[in-house]
Order: structure tokens, then sequence, then C-alpha cells
């Protein structure tokens, strides 16, 4: 086993699996074929910092992957606080239940919602102090459904009005 670390627009081989080379601001490729990664710690902090997400909000996460970043927001939002955790790939949060450390999707404040943008977007409830997107990966997915092409939804005025509404 092997980690990887991204140098710009390509990862590179660590020389071992040892966590020793993934301690740093830097981005390690968790699939790195599909260019899928997590890390680079400043990047994500600085964004963290920007929500403000603050005691008893809910907040939703689209395109929550293994739930890494769903479980810092869950801390942040505290014992009275909610996060709507929505992956698309069911695959992904397998991998999370299995080998995430935090267990985001075991945390009571974190509710995983395994759908689209467009359809959880499209039925959710006014009443979110927060709509944060994460990597949106459908063109490749894991599982059965990797042809469709779901997330350039979310790019779209439509899905812009639809956040809106979720926050209002």
């Amino acid at each position: 086993m092997y980690m990887y670390l991204s140098v710009i627009t390509e990862f590179v081989q660590t020389p071992s699996a040892d966590p020793v080379f993934i301690y740093g601001d830097v981005v390690v490729g968790l699939i790195p074929e599909r260019m899928l990664n997590n890390g680079e710690p400043s990047f994500h902090a600085n964004c963290l910092r920007a929500a403000a997400i603050r005691p008893g909000e809910t907040v939703v996460h689209v395109g929550a992957g293994v739930g890494y970043y769903s479980a810092i927001m869950a801390e942040l939002a505290g014992p009275q606080g909610r996060v709507h955790a929505v992956e698309i790939d069911p695959v992904l949060a397998a991998i999370s239940r299995r080998f995430n450390a935090d267990a985001p999707y075991l945390d009571p404040r974190v509710t995983l919602h395994v759908d689209d943008a467009r359809s959880f977007l499209s039925r959710a409830q006014p009443g979110y102090d927060l709509v944060t997107f994460g990597y949106l990966d459908s063109q490749a997915l894991f599982s059965s459904m990797s042809n469709l092409r779901l997330d350039g939804y979310v790019y779209t005025v439509d899905a812009t009005q639809s956040v809106a509404q979720a926050v209002a």
C-alpha cells in the first residue's frame, strides 16, 4: 500500500506507506487515477473559517465523499448542530465506514444522504444555515451508475436558486 502526494496536477508516489509523508500541508491522493484527493489543511481551514459555522447550526455538505470535512463541520456545529452529508457514490460511504477513524457517518450529528445534488436540493426544505460543496465526482463513480454526469447541475442558476431556498 502506498500513499500519493499531489504536485500541482499529478500525484507522486511516496517512498513507502509511512504516514510521516502526509504530516504536512500537502494534498494526498485517495484515488490517484481519478484525481480524488484530500488534504492541504490550510486551504480547507481558510474555507471553514470563512463559512463561520456556529454551534447549533445545520449545514448541508454536498459532495461529502468519505466524510472527513463533514466530521469537522459537525465539531464546529457542536452537540446541537447537524450536518447533512450528501454523497452520490455509495462506495465512498462504505469506504468511510470501514476506514475513516473519525467515523463521521456513525456520528449522530451527521446524516448521510446517498443522493445526487439535484435530487437532494430539489427536496430540501428551508432552514439550513449553510450549504457547502465539496469536490463533485459523478463523472467517475465507483458504483454501477458510472455513466451518469449529474454534477453539472450544481453549477447552474437553478441550483443556485435551490440553495438560496434551502437557506431561506
